[in-house]
């Protein structure tokens, strides 16, 4: 599995270098996600060509993809022709990526369902080796991708990113256990049937509705509430009245008398 994951990430660098030059290509300064899928990067090839485009008002990338396509068809077609030959290349390294993204789909298939597909294509490139992260602790997966976010990669989660400020330090560290949890299973290759995206669902239920309780005039004592003319105590004071003392008893004697 460490051998598909490093294969996958080399695949992307190569994605993410052959994308920097048609950018400056291009004259573009938005990341081009779209050329990272295979579907899209035939689109706009096709378009190129001169041929008939799909609709493109349903594609979250169609934006980026118009903007490729409407400079390409500016260009010289010896310039053309050069782009068409970059993207050929990325369709094809592309391809690789889907399928490599298929496998570990299948292969992590808990810590896919824990973080879902996004995070966790991130945190696998971040981790590079499933059999380290299953010998980590919690505390240790919560350092990875400081380096490259600037802050913990887990906390994307959208679980964590939605939690109250209060919440966020504790369904980390939750979300952690849950990882190195997920990340065993997958490596012995477990056939569980158990479901980490509801349990962190049912986690993150519970820690919010805590906090509003706690916050609840509910949840206060009735004795310490402040109440409009100013409690038990003032109450007291108003009515001249001091608090029952405790009636002593006096001790007798074995013979009966009082010894008082």
């Amino acid at each position: 599995m460490d051998d598909t994951i490093q294969v996958y990430e080399e695949n992307l660098k190569e994605l993410y270098k052959m994308k920097d030059e048609i950018k400056s290509m291009l004259f573009l300064d938005d990341d081009l996600e779209c050329l990272g899928h295979y579907p899209t990067v035939c689109c706009i090839i096709t378009s190129l060509n001169g041929g008939i485009m799909e609709e493109l008002q349903d594609n979250p990338h169609a934006i980026e993809m118009e903007m490729i396509i409407t400079i390409g068809r500016s260009l010289d077609p010896d310039e053309r022709k050069d782009l068409i030959s970059k993207l050929e290349k990325i369709k094809a390294v592309a391809i690789e990526v889907d399928e490599n993204r298929d496998i570990l789909r299948v292969r992590l298939k808990y810590l896919h369902n824990l973080l879902g597909d996004d995070l966790f294509f991130k945190f696998i490139t971040e981790v590079r080796s499933i059999f380290l992260l299953t010998r980590a602790i919690p505390s240790e997966v919560m350092k990875y991708g400081t380096k490259t976010y600037g802050s913990p990669l887990l906390s994307q989660h959208p679980l964590v990113a939605k939690a109250s400020p209060k919440n966020q330090e504790k369904l980390l560290r939750k979300l952690c256990c849950k990882v190195t949890i997920a990340a065993k299973l997958d490596f012995c290759g477990s056939n569980f049937e158990t479901d980490f995206s509801k349990q962190m669902e049912e986690v993150f239920n519970n820690l919010e509705s805590n906090s509003k309780q706690e916050g609840s005039v509910l949840r206060v004592p009735l004795a310490r509430k402040e109440t409009r003319r100013g409690g038990i105590k003032a109450r007291r004071k108003r009515s001249k009245s001091s608090p029952q003392k405790r009636r002593k008893f006096s001790k007798l004697e074995p013979d009966g008398n009082d010894e008082s």
